[in-house]
């Protein structure tokens, strides 16, 4: 008798274990990570976003254009780093574009320890707000240079020989189709096996002069077009324009 009792209460137990078990692994297949609170990091980020975006002057209603043009993601994807009930968080390449732009750390974005200090981020806070001007900007002298120089190649001076007209990392516009000395003007030459950029003036009884304008060079002088094929003169271009910066002092 005992031992029937102890079966039955061995089979008992062991329906309510599987009974259990069952319900406990049917209520955590129906369980969902987006059912879940928002983590501190994604809400962290949000506020940061959010509040640099303020800073930076970009309305609510423009928020997600902004970003989706910034990330070059869509829209529907930037929305969801912006949701106040489910916030997401951007890929790393969207991330790292966010805190270049944005002037941040990611540690700040994130909300992370160690913000950074006020006057830090009063910086922070400027440079990001002078960002679309500078842009703007650039892109008007772009576009001045395509309209000046559409037909010519950008390269670097190298050297101070033509200073102070074009100085040493200036940039330098070259016309490739202009391949023989066509009237005096700034050219590319090879001479002697070496490319260099030189002012070319034809004078009456002297020939050719290759001319720095750096008065620390001395001048080539070609007297004829024998003289030209033993050093081995070649035009490959013609300069157009420069373009160079300069700081002035106290800058």
């Amino acid at each position: 008798m005992g031992s029937s009792d102890g079966r039955s209460c061995a089979r008992s137990t062991t329906m309510i274990t599987a009974k259990s078990a069952k319900n406990a692994g049917t209520k955590n297949s129906s369980y969902k990570v987006d059912d879940a609170s928002p983590s501190a990091l994604n809400s962290g980020f949000r506020e940061r976003l959010v509040g640099r975006l303020d800073e930076a002057g970009i309305p609510a209603h423009a928020r997600t254009a902004y970003l989706a043009a910034l990330t070059e993601r869509a829209a529907q994807t930037v929305s969801r780093w912006l949701d106040l009930k489910r916030p997401g968080l951007p890929d790393l390449a969207s991330f790292e574009r966010l805190c270049r732009v944005l002037a941040c750390s990611a540690d700040w974005l994130l909300a992370l320890p160690q913000p950074p200090t006020a006057r830090g981020h009063k910086r922070d806070a400027a440079a990001m707000n002078s960002e679309p001007r500078l842009i703007h900007s650039a892109l008007e002298l772009l576009g001045e240079m395509m309209r000046l120089f559409d037909d010519c190649e950008p390269t670097r001076m190298c050297g101070d020989e033509m200073a102070p007209r074009i100085h040493d990392g200036d940039l330098v516009f070259v016309d490739r189709t202009v391949v023989s000395l066509a009237g005096n003007g700034i050219y590319v030459i090879e001479l002697d096996g070496r490319v260099m950029i030189r002012m070319v003036e034809s004078r009456i009884g002297t020939g050719l002069v290759f001319r720095c304008e750096n008065d620390a060079y001395e001048d080539n002088v070609i007297k004829d077009a024998a003289a030209a094929r033993r050093m081995g003169l070649r035009v490959l271009g013609r300069v157009n324009g420069a373009i160079g910066l300069q700081r002035l002092k106290g800058g």
